[in-house]
């Protein structure tokens, strides 16, 4: 697989700290409830993840992200002491879906992740029924768990966990392909969230699995505080994705980062 030239790396030291660490690899992009996007900005921020790199690709939407007068590259790439996180912050088209996938698995390989973590939401039309979070269904899909090196918390989590059954589309799901055909272990977490709409509460969850999963322990409160204005925000972008997607039949959004850290 190619694809090696559109990761450029800012910081040669935090990459091969990274590499010694065996952390895992969280991968984010805009899919149903923006779960995963939104729990990464919150994990970025609360974590002190350091940006260590980005993707520059033909196939990468022409958006730039301001931050305060400040550009940045959409796809980004962060690393934390017990996690790396590789963000989309815009939506990729279902054309580059796969082109995303495997320089997913590119990072991986140059950071060498001891496994990879995606999540997506499940689109519930009953989701504003459900006023708890812990009332949020919780699904794991996984393989490769018993490569050497995954450690028995990890195991045990998924081994305990309500296993997903039925048919995924969208971005992980190409992420699963390609990480299949190269025997990586990985994770993927699917939470209820709403079809149409940001769902911080949904990604407030998925955080909570994620510090039993990987011993993280980031606070939630501040999110789930926020849940409103969140959505509120990121509603109109959300829209645009959706356009997007429509062409996969997809319904899904897309925050920019900054509106959360």
């Amino acid at each position: 697989m190619g694809m090696l030239s559109d990761i450029v790396w800012m910081d040669r030291e935090a990459v091969m700290r990274s590499k010694l660490a065996d952390k895992p690899l969280f991968i984010a992009t805009p899919d149903t409830g923006l779960i995963s996007l939104i729990a990464a900005a919150h994990l970025i921020q609360k974590l002190n993840a350091k940006l260590i790199g980005y993707v520059d690709a033909p196939w990468v939407p022409p958006v730039s992200v301001i931050s305060e007068g400040d550009p940045y590259m959409p796809i980004r790439i962060y690393s934390a002491d017990k996690l790396d996180i590789l963000i989309s912050e815009v939506p990729i088209l279902p054309s580059a879906w796969r082109q995303f996938a495997i320089t997913g698995y590119h990072v991986a390989t140059q950071l060498s992740s001891i496994m990879i973590v995606g999540a997506t939401g499940i689109p519930n039309p009953k989701r504003i029924e459900i006023q708890s979070m812990d009332d949020l269904r919780v699904f794991y899909i996984g393989k490769f768990l018993e490569t050497e090196g995954i450690s028995e918390e990890v195991k045990k989590t998924f081994a305990e966990a309500k296993k997903f059954t039925g048919t995924l589309a969208g971005p992980y799901s190409s992420i699963i392909s390609v990480l299949i055909k190269q025997s990586i272990p990985f994770v993927i977490i699917l939470v209820d969230s709403y079809p149409e709409y940001p769902d911080p509460e949904s990604a407030a969850r998925l955080i909570t699995e994620l510090n039993a999963l990987l011993g993280l322990n980031v606070d939630i409160s501040s999110l789930i505080e926020r849940g409103a204005e969140i959505r509120l925000m990121a509603r109109q972008l959300a829209l645009q994705t959706r356009r997007q997607q429509a062409l996969a039949g997809q319904k899904t959004g897309n925050p920019p980062l900054h509106m959360y850290v």
